[in-house]
């Protein structure tokens, strides 16, 4: 059940919007678009990893990431016009709406259960990997910098991997740049994987 929000009038009632033909050419900057490099370094580690990657229900995802999904901009922006921000669902006509945890975990086959993780984590086996600088570089440097090109994927270039799969595609960052506030989640993946975290 929704609460009945009264307080702030949806954005298309606020008379102070004026609308204008360039919102239609607008872009989404945290859209997830396919990268060849991208697709390059999951081949890369397929080989390797797809077996572990599908004992975590990630492999599915990682597909879709090597996927170009084209969106509807006009209907984005339609639907926009509609969204509650103090409740953050969309207020629609026949009442409101909004996505669940069940429909990520249906369209992305991601699961949504699963053991409860702490953001402060304390250990010395979640030891940053990556240096302040390296974790700044934009996206596209960040991959080629971590990607290696042949050889048995090391523990450091699987977390580099992850924690561009969670910036880009999974959290989808409205930036440029990879968050190193998600390092420790990407890492703690890895150790999750490797067996050294239950």
């Amino acid at each position: 059940f929704y609460p009945c929000d009264k307080s702030e009038p949806l954005p298309f009632a606020k008379s102070f919007i004026t609308y204008s033909p360039s919102w239609s050419s607008k872009t989404f900057p945290a859209w997830p678009r396919r990268h060849d490099d991208w697709v390059a370094w999951v081949e890369g580690l397929k080989p390797k990893l797809k077996d572990h990657w599908e004992k975590l229900n990630i492999w599915r995802f990682i597909q879709l990431t090597a996927m170009d999904f084209q969106y509807d901009r006009h209907l984005l922006i339609a639907a926009l016009l509609f969204w509650n921000r103090g409740y953050n669902f969309f207020h629609f006509g026949c009442g409101p709406m909004a996505p669940t945890l069940f429909d990520i975990a249906a369209l992305t086959g991601l699961p949504v259960l699963g053991r409860s993780i702490s953001a402060n984590i304390a250990s010395d086996d979640f030891k940053v990997p990556f240096s302040d600088k390296g974790a700044s570089k934009t996206f596209l440097q960040f991959l080629r910098a971590e990607r290696q090109s042949t050889g048995t994927p090391t523990n450091h270039e699987h977390t580099a991997f992850l924690l561009y799969l969670i910036c880009r595609y999974i959290v989808c960052l409205s930036g440029k740049n990879i968050a190193k506030e998600l390092i420790p989640l990407a890492r703690l993946e890895h150790l999750h994987l490797a067996g050294k975290w239950p």
